[in-house]
Formats: structure tokens, sequence, C-alpha cells
């Protein structure tokens, strides 16, 4: 509660209160008032919650209440919820998935290139103490466009290869079995070929030594008989 001659006193101070007030407690965001909610003065906490998940969901009202409910947070943040599946595409673009909901990320209200998201010191299960470490500068915040760039760089890298991996990968395996099949047939044939070659080779070899015998041993009884 605050006198009205303290934020009376002209249009501006009116105005910045206004903009400052402008969403007590914790609001459950979505079109409507997204864009509003992080045009603050103040930083905005945003929750990205999956609504299927009851326990994770509740857990995470509780926590953003337990936050607002601390004057020094209340009087430097703004609360919001949404729903992280209806969402998940844009949210993919500050690196949070859909599988690993609940998460929170912390937009800067005058300075909207930074925000603050780490998976290991701002949680939702100890959302207070992460927000602490933002007011007490122990947490560095990100660039928005430095992680967007890095996002849409690795997702253009990436779903291509997961759809043709999803599309082909049947054709591929197929592929790689006639070709192994090709080669097996090939290796057998030239085998067999050689083989026959060598057989060939081996049996002409032996009918020349045979006569070549057959015509010592002539020689040697005709040197007898001559004897």
């Amino acid at each position: 509660v605050v006198r009205a001659s303290e934020v009376m006193s002209s249009a501006a101070t009116m105005q910045k209160w206004i903009n400052g007030h402008a969403f007590p407690g914790v609001w459950t965001l979505d079109e409507s008032n997204s864009a509003n909610f992080l045009r603050g003065p103040q930083d905005a906490v945003v929750v990205a919650a999956d609504p299927d998940t009851k326990d994770r969901n509740q857990q995470a009202w509780s926590e953003l209440e337990r936050a607002f409910a601390n004057e020094t947070l209340a009087e430097h943040f703004r609360f919001g919820i949404l729903d992280g599946a209806y969402w998940a595409s844009t949210l993919s673009n500050w690196g949070i998935h859909q599988y690993d909901l609940p998460r929170v990320i912390v937009f800067k209200g005058n300075e909207p290139d930074l925000y603050w998201e780490d998976a290991d010191e701002l949680r939702v299960g100890s959302l207070a103490q992460g927000l602490n470490l933002i007011l007490t500068g122990r947490l560095e915040p990100r660039k928005r466009r430095d992680n967007v760039v890095l996002n849409r760089l690795a997702n253009n890298l990436y779903y291509p290869i997961r759809h043709f991996v999803s599309q082909s990968s049947l054709h591929l395996i197929g592929s790689l079995l006639t070709l192994l099949v090709l080669l097996l047939v090939v290796t057998r044939c030239i085998y067999e070929t050689c083989g026959l070659i060598f057989i060939d080779d081996n049996g002409v070899d032996t009918e020349e030594q045979i006569e070549k015998i057959r015509a010592i041993a002539a020689a040697e009884r005709r040197k007898k008989k001559q004897q």
C-alpha cells in the first residue's frame, strides 16, 4: 500500500509506478499478456512448465509464489508461468526443451538483449536462491542474440540430419545389405575362377612331368638294350 501523493506527484511518476506494479503476484502467460509482461522495468521471471505433469506444474507454482512472498525479490522481479509444451518451438531457441521441463529463464527488463538461464544454478526447486544469485551478481547474464544464432545454427544442422535418418534409414540399410551381398557374390566368383585356373595349371604341369618321366625311362631302356 502506498500513498496517492507518492505516485501522483507527476504523470511520469505515476506511469513509472503503474509499469512497476502492472503484474503483481504470479501470472499465467499467453499471447495476450506475454509481450507487456516482458517489457516492464522489472526483470521477468518465467517458468516454463508442462501442464500434463501435474506434480511438477504444482511445484512450479509453489516456488513462484514463495519467491514473490520475498519482498526483496518481489521488488526486483515479476513472476509468470507459461505452457512449455505449447511454446516448445520458441523455448528451444533459448536452449530449453520440453523433455527437461520445468525450467526457469529470467529476462532483464531494461535490457531485452540480456537474460539468465542456467540448468544448475537457476532451478525451479530452488528458485529464490537462484534469483538471489542474479541480484548479487554471482550469476552472469547471457546475450540473447548470440544464443539465438547458435541455436538456429544447431537446429539447421540437426533437423536435416534427423529428417534424413528417419526417412531414409530403411533405404540406407537395404542398400548396404545389397552391396554386401554383391561383394560376397563377386568374391565367390573370383575365388572359384582362380581355383579352376590353378587346378588347370596344376593338371598341365603334372601331365608334362609324367611325359618327361616316361621319356627318360624309355631312353634308359634303350641304353640298356644297346649295351
